[in-house]
């Protein structure tokens, strides 16, 4: 990041963004929240047209040269301007007055984005047709919901709170923090997010971490019948011992804990669940090393 402002001229550079402030005990969702939320307000990059943000300035660039909204952007045809320049006018008098910019006069009028993002799927819809989108976008995830198991199934996204006189940018940053929270899928292999579970399980194809969970786990299941039972757990915990003496952690699971069905054994859905905690403390690098070196160990002694 420095290195790259670096080279810009000292007016346009920006500041590295700022670690977020996260409390002790935070869960992970809470971290990757608020890691997002500086991403979003302090690391990418606003179209001064539309108001729309990008991961970077050379790709905001690139949207510019067509934004209809942005300077050098397309012109409009001879005899248009000045009717088009009229309703842009009388269309950002209008939103700052839903902002509590009053009358709506050029003094009350501020600089910001022009569609409102919805916090379901995170897309950018104009101020008329948002109301109606919502709408549909509930019901596309309660009836895709509806064909999971019961045990799968997402509650549907909380519409933010959003305090009175809170303009459309703080609208939209609140939106888009409920829709990473609350909407997007996380890979438990190495943690990212993605839009929906489809383009999560395409990810996992070829994920390293999620890999390695599904090696690890195959190996510990040593007589495949896809349960870890209790004396394959006991060669789980000496592996741990050992991967954790040289990689200076500890681990405490115990075999009731883990088997949260309390069936006799531990199925793969269990053994993930109990091993996400660990992506969360060591980062998804180091997360994965553990998962190898387990690998590794395990293989080596039988």
């Amino acid at each position: 990041w420095k290195e790259i402002e670096a080279e810009k001229p000292p007016r346009e550079r920006r500041p590295l963004p700022q670690r977020p402030l996260v409390q002790n005990g935070a869960s992970r969702e809470e971290w990757n929240e608020a890691a997002q939320a500086v991403h979003e307000s302090q690391a990418m990059v606003k179209c001064p047209g539309c108001g729309r943000t990008f991961k970077d300035a050379e790709t905001m660039q690139r949207h510019a040269k067509g934004c209809n909204n942005s300077s050098g952007g397309r012109q409009l045809p001879a005899g248009m301007e000045d009717p088009a320049e009229a309703r842009r006018k009388e269309y950002e008098a209008r939103l700052a007055g839903q902002a509590g910019g009053g009358d709506g006069s050029a003094s009350a009028r501020q600089a910001g984005p022009r569609t409102v993002v919805c916090y379901i799927c995170g897309r950018e819809f104009g101020t008329t047709s948002i109301g109606i989108h919502e709408k549909q976008c509930a019901k596309k995830w309660e009836d895709s919901e509806a064909q999971k198991p019961a045990s799968e199934r997402r509650p549907l996204p909380q519409r933010p709170e959003v305090p009175t006189g809170s303009t459309l940018e703080q609208q939209n940053e609140l939106a888009q923090a409920v829709y990473v929270a609350q909407a997007m899928t996380n890979c438990n292999g190495c943690g990212r997010k993605f839009k929906d579970e489809d383009t999560m399980k395409r990810h996992q194809r070829t994920c390293q971490g999620m890999s390695s969970l599904v090696t690890l786990f195959q190996l510990l299941d040593s007589d495949g019948s896809g349960f870890i039972d209790p004396s394959e757990f006991q060669t789980a915990m000496h592996a741990f011992a050992r991967v954790g003496d040289n990689m200076d952690f500890e681990v405490d699971y115990s075999f009731a804990n883990m088997d949260k069905d309390k069936s006799g054994g531990v199925d793969f859905a269990e053994f993930e669940e109990a091993l996400l905690p660990m992506q969360a403390i060591f980062g998804p690098k180091k997360f994965v090393s553990v998962l190898t070196s387990l690998i590794h160990n395990i293989g080596s002694t039988g």
